[in-house]
């Protein structure tokens, strides 16, 4: 008998993951791993609106396939959606209401004045007598609602979070260990960086999903054209430590850790060494995974459903 049934989906550029898990007497199982092909505009380089609606297009001709009988739906954020970020040493108050906090805060990622159509929310992440660290999340909130009536069309249960938190998850789960240095995890896509900035403690201290990177890496990859854009992301996590109040201290003093299909091949991993001088470690959670494994997925295809696992195990382990 199963207790819980969840199915994880992540809408990528170039597919749709999906991962079904369940949770009964015999612990959890990853029943099966699946992946639908997007290809009509998988490196089109078109704008987010346009690209919305042909994934809108595109889902509506596939949730017709996924057995969401039973299940709870989780959705991590496709596109610059949301960010992740700690708010540190915020003073009690007596309502506990922190939106204020938050959104004070999140002003440092606009270049002061936040826009129209953002919402926030807040999660005390430790409290310490007098003063409190929240996790704060910003969001455009007309995109999050556009998919929230598209998948009410299809099913009642169902969640929506950021994709940097899904990442988090599967991280959390794959390399639980603390260490002495700050962590970069990176989902990597077609056209999304999916980025989550790790603690020395464990802790998810910023994240956010990157839509604006010039990552063309379907058709050839070489150190040439994968250089600078790994520079790029380097820049992009040295401004975000540096935004959340966390000090920078070069790249040799953070370990980075990659997922995604692009990260499959030798040459990318091997541009990390060469253009950052440094070793990455990629996520793999079927390697040592922490629950049973019902599916025929090989091992070399795990880092493309790293999102899709990690919107789903967090709430079943």
């Amino acid at each position: 008998m199963f207790l819980k049934r969840y199915v994880g989906l992540d809408i990528g550029v170039s597919g749709v993951k999906i991962a079904y898990f369940s949770k009964g007497i015999g612990g959890v199982k990853c029943e099966s791993l699946d992946i639908i092909p997007l290809k009509d505009f998988g490196t089109t380089d078109i704008e987010y609106a346009i690209r919305e609606a042909l994934i809108f297009e595109h889902l509506t001709k596939i949730m017709g396939s996924i057995d969401l009988k039973g299940r709870r739906l989780v959705v991590p954020l496709p596109g610059d959606v949301a960010r992740v970020f700690t708010v540190k040493d915020v003073d009690k108050n007596r309502d506990g209401d922190y939106t204020d906090a938050v959104k004070e805060a999140s002003k440092r990622f606009f270049g002061g004045i936040v826009p129209l159509g953002v919402d926030f929310f807040w999660e005390i992440i430790e409290d310490r007598g007098d003063k409190v660290d929240v996790l704060g999340i910003i969001y455009n909130s007309e995109v999050v609602e556009r998919f929230k009536i598209f998948f009410s069309n299809f099913t009642q249960d169902f969640e929506i979070e950021p994709a940097s938190i899904s990442l988090y998850n599967i991280f959390n789960i794959v390399n639980p260990a603390k260490s002495d240095r700050n962590k970069l995890v990176l989902h990597l896509g077609v056209k999304d960086v999916v980025m989550a900035v790790v603690s020395r403690e464990g802790d998810l201290i910023y994240g956010r999903t990157r839509s604006d990177l010039k990552a063309e890496l379907v058709d050839e990859i070489t150190l040439e054209n994968v250089g600078p854009y790994l520079l790029e992301v380097a820049r992009a996590f040295k401004d975000s430590l540096n935004l959340v109040g966390y000090e920078s201290e070069g790249m040799d003093g953070i370990e980075i850790y990659v997922s995604g299909g692009p990260t499959l091949s030798n040459v990318l991993l091997e541009a990390f060494k060469v253009v950052l001088r440094l070793e990455v470690k990629q996520i793999n959670f079927l390697v040592n995974p922490p629950f049973k494994l019902y599916t025929g997925a090989p091992t070399f295809m795990a880092p493309r459903f790293t999102l899709a696992v990690g919107a789903v195990i967090s709430r079943l382990l």
